[in-house]
């Protein structure tokens, strides 16, 4: 397979500023939008001219406009809508945008109409944040139409030159983490006020998965394959019957949590004793940046870009996607050796900030951009 190219994290660069325009259309509260807000707002802080075209009333939308970010409504609806494309291209037109960076699945086909049909012809990067499942001949479509296409992780670069992009249009920027999300002081008394609510045991570790729907199913096995109790908490879903089936099968005294979405995620982590990432598909967790960053030990499953953060048995654990019985032992290695616990915690905190910052992410994504529009 041909090396996809790395952008090179650099200190910003003097030069003109862009009217850039990001688009997303999500509706519900992600990682993903965390990194679009985190990406609009620091280039935005730099000077360029920015906006956002997302839903309007979204969870995005409101982070944005409370930063000072312009936003621009708009309904992106399903599959190639050529109104979304024709508002797009319009927008594109009055703002005198410069370069356009679609940041998620619908969006992306509304730039595509924008250009292709509606002469809305600036330069166009593809942001893509998951493992792709699109048909290879959407791929071709997107490799043929955008001048660049960047992923968010060496994995999810990968996975597009496997189902037919050119690695030459690809360029790997990690997603990043704004570490003054989590650097606040935990109110005092919340985390017992959090145990209170879940209705945990405050004599037993507890174990989490911050995530949304994805296979939480191995951690409710490999918990009952541990043999021992622990509170299991389960943030950003709601209980489910495929989740409820596992329950009567863990040991007595365990307490199962179903916290759905939380927005301050300080007293959450420092609830856990262990963050787990289960998952069978993964582009780049943002709840994994959190948590390495607010040193809580990690066991993670070794999917898509997840081993590019997880240096496995030095900033945390691996284990093979979906394997019960891997999570299983990695879960009784770290409960039994608290010196491990903090030694993985440490490094991990250190990499995350070292590596995954949205300064770097800001960075990285702005010398894409000049390559594109130059100096």
């Amino acid at each position: 397979m041909e090396a996809v190219r790395e952008a090179d994290a650099a200190a910003p660069r003097p030069g003109r500023r862009y009217r850039l325009l990001l688009t997303s259309w999500r509706r519900e509260r992600a990682g993903s939008i965390q990194s679009v807000q985190y990406l609009a707002q620091g280039l935005a802080a730099r000077g360029h001219d920015v906006r956002v075209a997302c839903s309007p009333g979204s969870p995005l939308a409101r982070r944005l406009e409370a930063a000072g970010v312009a936003v621009v409504g708009i309904e992106f609806g399903r599959g190639w809508n050529p109104r979304a494309g024709r508002v797009l291209a319009r927008l594109i037109r009055a703002a005198a945008i410069e370069l356009v960076d679609a940041q998620d699945s619908r969006d992306r086909k509304a730039v595509i109409l924008a250009r292709v049909m509606f002469g809305a012809r600036v330069p166009l990067v593809i942001t893509r944040r998951q493992m792709t499942s699109s048909h290879p001949l959407g791929n071709r479509l997107y490799s043929a139409v955008a001048d660049r296409i960047i992923a968010i992780s060496q994995g999810v670069a990968d996975s597009l030159v496997a189902r037919g992009i050119a690695s030459s249009k690809i360029t790997v920027v990690h997603t990043g983490l704004d570490v003054s999300r989590v650097d606040g002081a935990v109110p005092a008394g919340a985390v017992d006020a959090l145990r209170r609510e879940l209705g945990l045991d405050a004599s037993l570790p507890t174990v989490g998965v911050v995530a949304r729907r994805k296979d939480q199913e191995t951690l409710l096995r490999a918990a009952a394959r541990l043999g021992r109790p622990l509170n299991l908490v389960f943030a950003g879903i709601e209980r489910d019957d495929r989740l409820a089936a596992l329950e009567p099968a863990l040991p007595a005294g365990s307490r199962v949590a179903y916290a759905g979405f939380r927005e301050s995620v300080l007293p959450l982590y420092a609830l856990l004793d262990i963050k787990v990432l289960t998952t069978l598909r993964e582009g780049l967790s943002q709840a994994i940046l959190e948590a390495m960053a607010l040193r809580v030990p990690v066991i993670a499953a070794a999917a898509g870009g997840t081993p590019e953060v997880i240096v496995d048995g030095e900033t945390g654990l691996l284990f093979p996607p979906g394997d019960a019985d891997a999570l299983a032992a990695d879960l009784g290695r770290l409960l039994d050796d608290p010196p491990l616990r903090a030694r993985l915690a440490q490094a991990g905190a250190q990499r995350v900030r070292d590596l995954f910052s949205a300064a770097r992410l800001v960075d990285n994504t702005e010398s894409v951009y000049r390559e594109l529009l130059g100096p």
